[in-house]
């Protein structure tokens, strides 16, 4: 394992305490950083660290290898927990950590991670990004609209909520917002 991963994920999720449970959270936002992006998995670590500049928060991280007879992704996540009371926000979190991104990078040099090439595609990884960050199950999609920027996706959790977001046309950046029904 190198210090470069081949694939980061840096989450944020912001709910009514740093122990959220799927029913607390408010809004989380994942950006997807790739080896080619130059980030060191201490820089990202150090930068997630930086932005815990008040309130009460929670981080976890978690490193995977994988070889199964051929070298496979070295992979880390970062998912980091703030309550209401925080100073960060979903903007700027995605703002500070795509901002650790090397100049000049080619969208192409996603390798095995392509964008989302259709509406299917985008669904999979908002449901993804739910999954990991709020703790949701048995989500349903109610709608996906694509504009200019990206996928406008509304889904249906089964503990109630409906989730509102964004998937961004790179797959880079996926936002979230939870409201009741």
């Amino acid at each position: 394992m190198s210090d470069t991963p081949d694939l980061q994920r840096a989450i944020l999720v912001i709910a009514d305490s740093s122990l959220a449970e799927a029913h607390e959270i408010q809004r989380a936002a994942q950006v997807l950083l790739v080896g080619g992006d130059g980030v060191s998995a201490s820089q990202l670590r150090s930068t997630v660290m930086g932005l815990t500049n008040g309130g009460s928060f929670a981080i976890s991280e978690r490193r995977n290898f994988y070889d199964w007879g051929e070298r496979g992704d070295d992979v880390q996540e970062l998912v980091l927990t703030c309550g209401e009371d925080s100073d960060i926000t979903p903007e700027q979190f995605v703002k500070v950590i795509s901002d650790l991104r090397v100049d000049g990078l080619d969208d192409a040099m996603l390798g095995d991670t392509p964008p989302p090439a259709d509406t299917d595609a985008a669904w999979d990884l908002f449901a993804d990004v739910l999954e990991r960050s709020c703790r949701a199950s048995r989500l349903r999609c109610q709608s996906i609209e694509e504009s200019a920027s990206g996928w406008t996706v509304e889904a249906l959790g089964r503990s109630g909520y409906r989730y509102l977001g964004s998937v961004s046309h790179d797959g880079r950046v996926v936002d979230v917002t939870r409201s009741a029904f």
